[in-house]
This record gives C-alpha cells, structure tokens and sequence, in this order.
C-alpha cells in the first residue's frame, strides 16, 4: 500500500506544482479522461465505478506516480509515469483546463516531472503516444522527446537526456 504524498515544484518557482493525486481528485481525473478519450489508446468512457477501481489499484502500486498539475492554485491538469522493467513510462498527460493552454504550463510541469524521474536514478523516460495524434507528437518534441518510430497506431518517444536541463527541484510529502 502506497504512504507517500509528494508534492514537487522549482527551487525558485512555487506558481506550478505537482500533487500526487488523492481520492478527492477522482472526479477530476474522469473528466479529464472522459473529455480527452479520442486522444488516448482507451477510448470508452469512464464510469465513476471503474474510476474508484482504479483509484483502488493505483493506490496499492508503489511503481505508479499521478500528480495534478496546479497553476497558482488551480487543479489544470494531470500527468503521471510507471516504473517499468525499460525505465518510466509517461502516461495520462492531459491539460483539463484548457484556458491554461499555450501558455508553457504543461511543458514546464512535464519537466518537473522528467527531472523527478531522473532524481529516482531512471534514466529512460519514454511514451507511447498515437500516431493518429499529431499535436501531441509535436508537443511531445518541442519537451524534449525524440521519435522513435513505432508500430502502425502508436509512436513511441523517448526523452533526450543530452538536451534536457535538469530543474532545480523542491520535494515535500505532505
């Protein structure tokens, strides 16, 4: 059973943090997940029930991470990553507000969470992301993922370590 709760933001920047997720976020998470399902494998629509079995699961893997993303104390987003045998595999990134978006947020959040990650000693960080979804494969590049080719529906990216700058993080558990 996990007993962490993480909170990660820049040294010198408190407006953008991550918050691992927690129970209360669940709606948030559905709705997310619900409005963006044509941008993700998992396409069906997401029921409160199937939510809280997946809340129930994440909550026992100690390899899963999911944080919201909060701007100036605004829940926009969620993100999150899976230690695998490979390194970690990002997953869920979605913007849910999307006033927020073009603004950088969701990049810089990305690169809180890459730097964690690398703080961890996993130096692999990789994606799979559909082909079929060219603006995120473009986002995806312009944060530092590189393409990688893939298979006929996916593509899979990988972050370029020898491009990426390292933030200066802050880590709380709360």
């Amino acid at each position: 059973m996990q007993n962490r709760k993480i909170v990660i933001y820049e040294e010198l920047s408190d407006d953008l943090l991550l918050k691992e997720i927690e129970y209360c976020d669940s709606e948030n998470l559905r709705r997310w997940k619900n409005e963006n399902r044509e941008a993700f494998f998992y396409k069906e629509t997401i029921t409160a029930e199937m939510q809280k079995i997946w809340m129930d699961r994440y909550f026992k893997d100690s390899d899963n991470f999911m944080f919201i993303v909060r701007y100036k104390g605004t829940s926009i987003g969620v993100m999150g990553f899976k230690i695998v045998s490979e390194g970690a595999e990002i997953y869920n990134v979605i913007l849910g507000k999307k006033e927020f978006g073009g603004q950088g947020i969701m990049g810089r959040a990305i690169r809180l969470m890459n730097g964690f990650i690398l703080g961890m000693d996993i130096n692999y960080i990789f994606l799979r992301v559909l082909s079929s979804n060219d603006k995120a494969i473009e986002w995806y590049k312009k944060n530092g993922f590189v393409d990688k080719g893939g298979k006929e529906n996916y593509r899979l990216m990988v972050l370029d370590l020898n491009k990426f700058a390292q933030p200066k993080l802050h880590l709380e558990e709360y």
